[in-house]
């Protein structure tokens, strides 16, 4: 009888206030980032990050695209793990073998460079390394979360590619954009054909996804 009792004064008083469940509710979900939002950071990541390069340091696109990398990484762990805790756990053992394995080989090589002799060109792989398992990491996480943006990154990598392209056939054919940083023509916007051409046919599988 008590507990009937009870239950008929929680439906009651839950009546009586809906006004607060509502507001409880709604105060939460806008404490959420908007669905798709992970995605569209890494949209932005996409179309930017190939297109900068800078004419003032000797390497003068991937020292630029790196900084602008560890910005964005920074600013996306700060939004989405620490601020809306969007971070969720991985359970797959073959994925937690592929990133301990990334994290143990650049801990591993960080006591070897202590005795070379360019130590510091070292460091610099060793950060980079690190920071590239960070970002597959986080587009790992972005795709696990929202799986209907799939299509849509791969057709952000697919304008990328024809864009890049564009810039390799003006420089093959001497009409335009031979004046950006680089070597021997065609290297498009990464400033070396040889990284040129691996950009490219690492855009391929996107491109025949898309298609």
């Amino acid at each position: 009888m008590n507990k009937r009792r009870q239950r008929v004064l929680r439906q009651q008083k839950n009546q009586a206030s809906p006004g607060k469940t509502g507001t409880a509710q709604k105060t939460k979900n806008a404490s959420l980032p908007l669905p798709g939002i992970m995605s569209n950071w890494l949209l932005v990541l996409i179309l930017i990050l190939p297109f900068l390069f800078s004419e003032v340091p000797l390497d003068s696109a991937v020292a630029v695209r790196h900084i602008f990398l560890c910005i964005f990484i920074l600013l996306f762990i700060l939004f989405f793990f620490v601020l809306h805790k969007r971070f969720s756990a991985v359970s797959s053992v073959s994925i937690k073998i592929v990133f301990g394995l990334g994290t143990a080989y650049g801990l591993w090589s960080l006591p070897g460079m202590a005795g070379a002799i360019n130590f510091k060109e070292g460091y610099f792989e060793i950060s980079r390394h690190l920071l590239n398992l960070v970002l597959l990491f986080i587009i790992m996480i972005t795709v696990m979360q929202e799986a209907s943006s799939i299509m849509k990154i791969c057709s952000a990598v697919t304008l990328v590619s024809l864009a890049q392209s564009f810039v390799g056939i003006l420089q093959t054919y001497d009409i335009a954009f031979t004046d950006l940083p680089g070597n021997f023509i065609p290297y498009g916007l990464m400033t070396n054909r040889n990284l040129f051409g691996s950009a490219q046919a690492f855009t391929l599988p996107f491109v025949l996804f898309v298609l």
